[in-house]
């Protein structure tokens, strides 16, 4: 298995749903997705790297997880009614955005983004199983590893980053 991958081709729906979004650009080291945030946009990572983080009532971090360029971000609240966001989102890198509203992206699947509805879809399935597949990994790495085992493995999947 080679650590490197080859550069991914952009996807057809891409600039079409980009055009319907709003175009935020953030420094690194900015905080801009926060718990009790209402939960009602969908972002596309255009370019950078984010850390995901959930903070407890002492300020202490733990990091669930790095994205980076090419994912989506809050699309857990397309599937399931969420009020209101339970993880922080900080750019680890200078980052850009795109933004849209689930209601104007639901209205825009009827109209302009219909023909690639299903593709979208399909990208936000597969990103959602692929983090869930990486969760029970993390869980199983805690239940039966040492901890030299976990930290090699944690490594590894930090090698794989770009």
């Amino acid at each position: 298995m080679s650590i490197v991958q080859p550069p991914q081709p952009e996807p057809p729906y891409l600039k079409p749903f980009l055009a319907h979004c709003h175009r935020r650009k953030y420094p690194a080291r900015t905080e801009f997705i926060h718990p009790g945030d209402p939960a009602d946009s969908l972002y596309y990572l255009i370019d950078g790297s984010v850390t995901v983080l959930m903070e407890d009532e002492e300020g202490h971090e733990i990091i669930l997880t790095y994205l980076n360029k090419g994912v989506f971000i809050g699309e857990m609240g397309l599937f399931m009614a969420q009020p209101e966001r339970t993880v922080m989102v900080r750019s680890r890198t200078p980052c850009e955005l795109g933004e849209i509203s689930y209601s104007k992206l639901n209205q825009l699947f009827e109209t302009d983004l219909a023909p690639y509805m299903q593709d979208i879809y399909y990208a936000l399935g597969k990103q959602l199983t692929e983090r869930l597949k990486n969760t029970n990994q993390k869980v199983g790495h805690l239940a039966f590893l040492d901890v030299t085992g976990r930290i090699a493995g944690t490594l590894l999947e930090l090698c794989k980053q770009p």
